[in-house]
């Protein structure tokens, strides 16, 4: 049987008929609750062929605690951007999520924002 391997950087991933939530996070060896935290507004219920889906990078998703929400970094958003449009700073968010260098940042990307 095949090894479920994560990926090193996040990809996306097309949805396929007859695909399922458990069976993607199952092939690319994540939890479903990963998956659906890199996927904010999915309906894991409601897959559609043709959909992408974000496949986080390992160790890229943290589940966002109660006092957080998780945003999907979209092309040309910079952290002072993501900070002004949440009310808070570009160093709360680099502290949160781990970011020595912002201009790392790219789309697919999953930050933490504080609520």
């Amino acid at each position: 049987a095949a090894t479920a391997v994560r990926p090193a950087t996040a990809v996306k991933y097309i949805v396929q008929p007859g695909d399922w939530i458990y069976k993607i996070a199952r092939t690319y060896g994540i939890s479903v609750d990963e998956l659906l935290a890199g996927n904010p507004g999915v309906n894991k219920d409601a897959l559609v062929p043709g959909q992408e889906i974000n496949i986080p990078a390992a160790g890229q998703v943290v589940i966002a605690p109660t006092n957080t929400t998780v945003y999907t970094v979209q092309a040309g958003d910079t952290l002072f951007a993501i900070a002004l449009r949440n009310n808070t700073t570009t160093a709360a968010l680099a502290t949160l999520n781990n970011i020595t260098n912002p201009d790392t940042l790219a789309p697919g990307d999953v930050l933490r924002i504080p609520n």
